[in-house]
C-alpha cells in the first residue's frame, strides 16, 4: 500500500482536493487511470468528495469499445456515475494539422470540459505520472519552448489536478499487479508513429542506460525550472501592473515602459497582456516579435490579429475585441 499512501499524502499536502468537491476522473482503463481510482477511492475515507468517470473512445482500435465496457463496469462496482463519449463526435470543431497527438489531445479537452459542465464538477483530474512528466519535457525540448514549457506539468493547473506526479509507471505497476487489479491495455502505446512513444522507448532508455541517475535527476531539473517560473510569473504580474493603467475602462499598456524592459520580460508581458484579455492566440515566437516590432514602429497604428486589433496613440496600446 505504499504507492497508495504515498500519493494520497501528496494530494493533502498539495491541497488538490477540498472537502465536497465534485471530481472528474479522465478514466481511459489503462493501468495509470485504474491505479488514480483507488488512490480516489481510498481518499475518500479521509476527505468527503464525490467522483464521476470520463471515458472517452477515441476510435482508433477495433477493441476500444471493450474498454468502455470496462468503464462501465468499473463505475458500477465502485457505485460511481460514468461518462462516455465518441471522439468522432467532437472531431468535427478542429482542425488536423498533421499532429494526430495533438489532434486528439484537443478532443480530449473538449470532452472533459463538457463532463464538466454536465456534472458541475470542480476539478478534473488526470492520471499523469513521473515518467510522463519526463517524457513532456523531452517532447518540449524537440519541439523547442519557454521556460514556462520547460516546467512541464504542475499538480495543480486551474481546475485540472495531476496527483500521480510524484510517483513512477513502475510503482504504478507494481501496485495494480501486487493485489491483481485488472486494467486494460492500449496496444497503441507501443506504436513509434507517435513522437512520444519513440521518447518513451528509445531516448529515456538511452539516457538512463548512460546514467543511472538521469530519471532522478531530470525531474530534479524539472522542479527546479516549476520554482523558476514561480518566480518569474510573480514578477510578470507585478511589472505588467506597473506598465498599463484602465483608461475609460479599457487596459492600456504604456508602450515606452515597456520597451524600456529587457527583451526577456517583453515577450512574458505581452503574452501575459493577451492572456489578461482573453484574446485567442498561439503564443509563437513569430507572433510575439510581430507585436512587439509593431509596437516599436511609429507610423502603424492597428494591428490586427484572428478577430481582435491591437490600437496605438500617443504611446499608449490596447486590445479591441471585432465582433
Amino acid at each position: 500500500m505504499v504507492a497508495l499512501e504515498k500519493v494520497s499524502l501528496f494530494i493533502i499536502g498539495q491541497k488538490l482536493i477540498q472537502p465536497n468537491q465534485k471530481v472528474v476522473l479522465g478514466f481511459s482503463g489503462g493501468p495509470d487511470s485504474v491505479f488514480l481510482a483507488h488512490v480516489l477511492i481510498h481518499l475518500q475515507q479521509n476527505i468527503p468528495f464525490s467522483l464521476n468517470l470520463a471515458h472517452l473512445d477515441h476510435g482508433w482500435r477495433a477493441t476500444s469499445s471493450n474498454d468502455a465496457q470496462f468503464c462501465l463496469q468499473f463505475a458500477k462496482k465502485n457505485n460511481f456515475h460514468a461518462s462516455l463519449g465518441l471522439a468522432h463526435d467532437f472531431a468535427s470543431a478542429f482542425k488536423f494539422n498533421g499532429s494526430k497527438e495533438e489532434f486528439a489531445r484537443n478532443i480530449r479537452k473538449a470532452f472533459f470540459k463538457k463532463v464538466m459542465l454536465d456534472t458541475q464538477s470542480d476539478l478534473l483530474a488526470l492520471a499523469h505520472h513521473a515518467d510522463d512528466q519526463l517524457e513532456t519535457f523531452f517532447i518540449r525540448i524537440m519541439r523547442g519552448t519557454t521556460i514556462s514549457g520547460l516546467k512541464s506539468m504542475l499538480p495543480k493547473e486551474g481546475h485540472i489536478i495531476r496527483p500521480l506526479l510524484n510517483v513512477s509507471k513502475k510503482e504504478i505497476l507494481h501496485f495494480l499487479d501486487e493485489h491483481n487489479i485488472p486494467y486494460c491495455i492500449d496496444e497503441t502505446n507501443k506504436s513509434e508513429l507517435f513522437l512520444r512513444n519513440r521518447i518513451r522507448n528509445k531516448a529515456i532508455p538511452a539516457c538512463q542506460e548512460a546514467d543511472e541517475r538521469f530519471t532522478q535527476n531530470s525531474l530534479r531539473t524539472i522542479n527546479h525550472l516549476a520554482e523558476v517560473e514561480t518566480y518569474l510569473a510573480k514578477n510578470t504580474q507585478e511589472i505588467f501592473n506597473n506598465i498599463s493603467l484602465l483608461f475609460d475602462n479599457q487596459l492600456t499598456i504604456d508602450i515606452q515602459k515597456l520597451m524600456s524592459i529587457d527583451l526577456f520580460m517583453q515577450r512574458r508581458l505581452v503574452i501575459y497582456w493577451l492572456c489578461t484579455e482573453k484574446v485567442p492566440f498561439n503564443p509563437s515566437e513569430k507572433l510575439i516579435h510581430e507585436i512587439l516590432r509593431f509596437l516599436q514602429n511609429k507610423k502603424a497604428m492597428a494591428h490586427t490579429v484572428h478577430n481582435w486589433t491591437i490600437h496605438k496613440k500617443n504611446l499608449f496600446a490596447w486590445i479591441n475585441h471585432l465582433n
